[in-house]
């Protein structure tokens, strides 16, 4: 494996990474706001916007979490195929 393979399977890495903690990021935002909404507005409507934004940030953490894991497995099995493919 080349010097430039290399880099590139880094930066495949490093993007799936990125991707996850932006995920992370965005899921726990709406869980701060669900929580935020829920316990400071008195309305019935603002608790379930509260509720319903609290249920898309675990749907957000979950996808993240779900998304990575493929995504590195799938880097991982081309990583594989290529030394195999590739090996001298």
């Amino acid at each position: 494996m080349n010097l430039t393979d290399l880099l590139a399977m880094e930066r495949t890495k490093l993007a799936n990474w990125r991707t996850f903690l932006a995920y992370i990021r965005t899921g726990i935002s709406f869980i701060a706001l669900g929580i935020g909404l829920f316990h400071f507005m008195v309305s019935v409507t603002w608790n379930i916007f509260g509720i319903i934004s609290l249920i898309v940030g675990v749907i957000f953490l979950i996808a993240g979490f779900v998304s990575y894991r493929s995504f590195c497995k799938k880097i991982a099995e081309i990583h594989r195929n290529y030394l195999k493919n590739n090996s001298p």
